[in-house]
C-alpha cells in the first residue's frame, strides 16, 4: 500500500510494531518485519516506528533501521494503548538522539522554468455539445496552440457563465459534464492556459438545453416464462443504486419500502445482486442476505432489466416496486406483477420539485474522455 503514495507523500510509514516484531520474534507473525516487496525510488522517505524497546533494544533497532535503508526511525520504551503519547526519559532520549546521525536530505532541484512570455495561446475553436441528456452533456473542441519559443498550451478551463467548472490537461479535448438540471438552459465557454500562465480569449459560447423530465423511473415491464421472471424499467437519472423490491405472499419478514401505499418486500434486486431480507420481523433494520449474483442488462440508453429464476424466490412475487437512490432524489415506481406500462406512485410535479431541490445542492460532476 505505501508504494501507491510514493510520488505524493513526503514520508512513507512502512513499519509500526513492537521491538520483538522488528527483530522477527513476535508470536503474531503478521506483525513481524518484512522486507519491502518493491524498491523505493527515494529510500529516505521510509519511516520505521518501534515501541516497547529498552535502552539496549533501542540501540539495536536503530542499527537495524540503517541496515534496512530507513530514512526515518523513532524508537520508544512506551507501550500500547498509545505508545506515542509521551517522550522517553531524558537519558533514553539523549542516547537515542546520539545514536541517530541525522542530517539533511537535499531535495532534487526543480526543473528550470520555461521562458516567461506575455503572449497567450489561441482561443479554443469549434466548441460543440453532443449527447445531451437529462443531467449531462459532452463538450468537445479543437485544441489551442502556442507558438512562442519554449512555451506550450498547458491546459483548458470549462466555464458556465462566470463559474469555473473544471480545469483539464492539454491532451484533453472532450469532457462529460454532469450534475445538470433537466429542462434548463446552460451556456458553456472554454479557454486555454499556457506554461507561462497566460490565458487565451474565451471560445465561442455553446448553448445546451437539457430535456424536461417529469419521472425518474418509467415504463416498467415484468414478463414471465415457465421458469423465469424478468423485471425492467427506464431509469432516467444516473442513480448509484437501481433496485427492484419484490413483494411475495410467503408471510416471511420483509422490508417496508416507503412507498404510498407501503409495500413489504421479501426480496431485493440491487444493481447486480439478488438479496433476501434477513432483518427483524417488523421490517426493522436494513439487513439483507445475498442470494446470488444477478447481472442485469442495459440497452445503452436508459432501460435496465434483470432476469431471475422463479426457483430463487420462496413464493411468487405479487407486487413490485422499482427504486432509484443516489445522485438524485429517492424515487419509486410501483407496479403489480405480470403487467406492463407506467404506473408511477409519486406525482410528476412533486417529484420534479424534489429533483430541483436535490440537484441545486450538487456540484456538476465531470468525466474526461
Amino acid at each position: 500500500m505505501p508504494q501507491c503514495f510514493e510520488n505524493t507523500a513526503d514520508v512513507l510509514l512502512t513499519f509500526e510494531s513492537p521491538y520483538d516484531a522488528y527483530v522477527g520474534t513476535n508470536p503474531n507473525q503478521a506483525l513481524n518485519y518484512r522486507e519491502l516487496g518493491w524498491t523505493p525510488a527515494d529510500p529516505s522517505k521510509i519511516w520505521h516506528l518501534v515501541y516497547g524497546a529498552n535502552r539496549e533494544q533501542m540501540l539495536h533497532a536503530i542499527d537495524l533501521s540503517r541496515e534496512r535503508g530507513a530514512g526515518y526511525v523513532y524508537v520508544t520504551d512506551d507501550v500500547p494503548a498509545n505508545p506515542w503519547d509521551s517522550v522517553p526519559d531524558a537519558g533514553y532520549w539523549s542516547d537515542e538522539q546520539a545514536a541517530i546521525s541525522g542530517g539533511f536530505v537535499a531535495p532534487e532541484p526543480y526543473p528550470p522554468l520555461p521562458f516567461l512570455n506575455a503572449s497567450p495561446p489561441t482561443a479554443p475553436s469549434a466548441l460543440t455539445a453532443t449527447s445531451t441528456d437529462y443531467t449531462s452533456t459532452t463538450l468537445s473542441w479543437e485544441p489551442s496552440s502556442d507558438t512562442d519559443p519554449g512555451d506550450a498550451v498547458s491546459g483548458y478551463e470549462i466555464l458556465s457563465g462566470a463559474r469555473s467548472l473544471l480545469t483539464m490537461p492539454a491532451d484533453i479535448s472532450s469532457v462529460r459534464v454532469g450534475g445538470l438540471i433537466p429542462g434548463y438552459d446552460y451556456t458553456f465557454t472554454l479557454r486555454a492556459t499556457d506554461l507561462s500562465g497566460n490565458r487565451s480569449l474565451p471560445s465561442a459560447d455553446v448553448l445546451v438545453t437539457t430535456p424536461t423530465l417529469t419521472e425518474a423511473i418509467a415504463s416498467p415491464e415484468i414478463s414471465e416464462t415457465e421458469t423465469t421472471v424478468t423485471y425492467g424499467a427506464e431509469f432516467f437519472m444516473p442513480f448509484s443504486f437501481r433496485r427492484v423490491f419484490i413483494v411475495t405472499d410467503s408471510g416471511q419478514p420483509c422490508w417496508w419500502t416507503g412507498t404510498v401505499p407501503q409495500q413489504c418486500a421479501e426480496y431485493l434486486i440491487e444493481n447486480g445482486s439478488l438479496l433476501h431480507y434477513s432483518g427483524g420481523a417488523e421490517g426493522s433494520g436494513w439487513t439483507w442476505t445475498k442470494v446470488r449474483e444477478l447481472p442485469g442488462s442495459y440497452d445503452g440508453a436508459y432501460r435496465y432489466s434483470w432476469t431471475l429464476d422463479k426457483a430463487d424466490l420462496s413464493s411468487p412475487g405479487v407486487q413490485t416496486v422499482f427504486n432509484g437512490e443516489g445522485y438524485g432524489p429517492l424515487s419509486y415506481l410501483g407496479v403489480p406483477t405480470a403487467v406492463s406500462g407506467p404506473d408511477a406512485e409519486p406525482t410528476p410535479a412533486s417529484w420534479f420539485t424534489e429533483l430541483l431541490r436535490y440537484l441545486r445542492q450538487v456540484t456538476p460532476a465531470t468525466t474526461l474522455n
